[in-house]
């Protein structure tokens, strides 16, 4: 794994500025959170970092590879990076352990693999015990 470094990331959408000036440096190892009103701007430094929308100014990178900046947008598919939302993209009719373990899926990861890498994720949320729940049975925060 790498060190994430946010610098100077921008976003507007319009005359409205989602994201202004946000510089942040992630350490390896680290679990971190971002908190705030709704409204302020964390859903979209999240869909920046994963490549769903590009910068109007500043840049991601990922160890020494630059992933995000106005001049160059390495593809979602390209960055070996996940992003789980909340409620509205997840699959109703599959557990949140299926949810988790469909992008490693898709990478055609060993099962071994994908079954440790999913117990590791949910053991790090504290959402274990949730494993074989529904996205309908539990909260969405």
């Amino acid at each position: 794994m790498a060190v994430v470094a946010i610098e100077h990331l921008t976003k507007r959408f319009g005359l409205l500025t989602a994201v202004d000036d946000v510089s942040l440096y992630i350490e390896h190892g680290l679990f971190v959170s971002l908190l705030g009103p709704s409204g302020c701007g964390k859903t979209t430094v999240l869909r920046l970092v994963a490549g769903f929308l590009a910068p109007d100014r500043g840049s991601v990178r990922v160890g020494d590879r630059l992933i995000s900046s106005p001049e160059a947008l390495l593809p979602p598919e390209r960055r070996n990076m996940s992003m789980i939302f909340q409620s509205y993209a997840l699959w109703p009719h599959m557990t949140i352990a299926e949810n988790v373990a469909y992008g490693l899926k898709l990478r055609r990861l060993p099962r071994s693999e994908v079954e440790q890498r999913v117990a590791s994720i949910l053991t790090v949320t504290r959402l274990s015990g949730l494993a074989l729940r529904y996205p309908a049975d539990i909260s969405g925060g």
